[in-house]
């Protein structure tokens, strides 16, 4: 009998913890935004790739361009790593070794 006690203790204890990890707190002011730094981040690397690719479109003989594409290759790979913010400042340094100006 002591055993049987011992459980529903046990159980009426537990009861308002799982009730509460099943709660989901909405947050009224959440607009669907990116609200991570990381997201943001990413997004910048997205857009630097993209104006790269642009830019660069069959240019070969473009002025700067090997520097460009050594610094472009090395933004890749360390926005690939999750190192977004030398990723994007490596990009960022590409664009610019071509006379280009980031976009913001």
């Amino acid at each position: 009998m002591r055993i049987a006690a011992v459980i529903v203790f046990a159980l009426a204890a537990a009861a308002p913890f799982s009730a509460m990890a099943s709660t989901v707190i909405h947050n009224p002011h959440d607009q669907g935004h990116p609200t991570t730094r990381q997201d943001d981040a990413t997004d910048r690397c997205t857009v630097l790739q993209s104006q790269y690719d642009s830019v660069i479109g069959g240019q070969a003989d473009r002025p700067g361009i090997f520097m460009a594409n050594k610094l472009h290759q090395a933004g890749v790979v360390a926005c690939e790593s999750n190192n977004i913010d030398v990723g994007a400042m490596k990009l960022e340094q590409a664009l610019r070794q071509l006379g280009v100006r980031p976009s913001e």
